[in-house]
């Protein structure tokens, strides 16, 4: 039986890792699931991404998630190939059903749409700004 928890309303990075997790967005009733897939020999879990009927090629690494707090976006790290499982942060679009994964690798700390948080020594630093230039691939 999967771990049902909400997600953060104010797009603090969650933890899930090591068995299925379920969460509920901010508005409480979209979910996305994380069922366990497998553990590689170093590194986090591997879970699927199931959200509206879909599932993401791929793996989620069981590291945590940031719901953005509109309720339409989710961060998480994430791996396209799995077989090779590179670690990538990816934005998944739960309106358009699709999915994008940035530049360069971010352990982000929150997500509030556009901005991807980090943490710094200082608080957190915007690392990444949305511009509406990123290729995004159908989830569907």
């Amino acid at each position: 039986m999967a771990t049902r928890e909400s997600a953060p309303k104010n797009g603090v990075r969650a933890w899930f890792g090591y068995r299925d997790y379920e969460f509920a967005g901010p508005d409480g009733v979209s979910l996305v699931s994380l069922p366990y897939v497998r553990e590689p020999p170093q590194g986090d879990s591997l879970h699927k991404v199931l959200f509206s009927s879909n599932e993401l090629p791929g793996f989620a690494w069981g590291s945590g998630l940031a719901w953005s707090p509109c309720g339409r976006y989710v961060l998480f790290d994430y791996s396209p190939d799995r077989l090779n499982l590179t670690r990538e942060t990816s934005v998944l679009d739960l309106v358009s059903a699709s999915f994008c994964s940035l530049p360069q690798y971010l352990n982000a700390s929150r997500l509030e749409f556009p901005n991807v948080f980090v943490s710094t020594g200082q608080g957190e630093a915007v690392a990444y700004v949305f511009t509406g230039a990123e290729r995004w691939q159908s989830a569907a």
